[in-house]
């Protein structure tokens, strides 16, 4: 079973296609940040959310999820709508 459970990061607010799409778009997100750091593996992005090492040792994906699992990427109604309706990004934590 994959952890964290859907049920956990959903925590019965959000449906599953709304998880989707802010996973989608937090892992886009720390690939392009990631893809645009140096060589350094302790180079952390400019809002704080990814280091380059974490990326280098994870997929962005997995990273995304446990992102929001933690609550470093936030997932409450006003950046939902903001994700479903945003061209770019639209979950806070995230500016791009």
């Amino acid at each position: 079973m994959v952890k964290p459970s859907i049920d956990e990061l959903t925590n019965g607010k959000f449906n599953r296609y709304i998880l989707v799409i802010a996973a989608a778009k937090s892992a886009r997100y720390i690939t392009n940040v990631t893809g645009a750091m140096g060589d350094d593996e302790n180079e952390i992005s400019d809002n704080g959310i990814v280091t380059k090492k974490e990326s280098l040792e994870n997929k962005s994906v997995k990273i995304a999820i446990n992102k929001l699992h933690s609550g470093d990427i936030k997932l409450d109604n006003d950046t939902l709508d903001r994700a479903l309706n945003a061209g770019l990004n639209g979950i806070e934590g995230i500016d791009g």
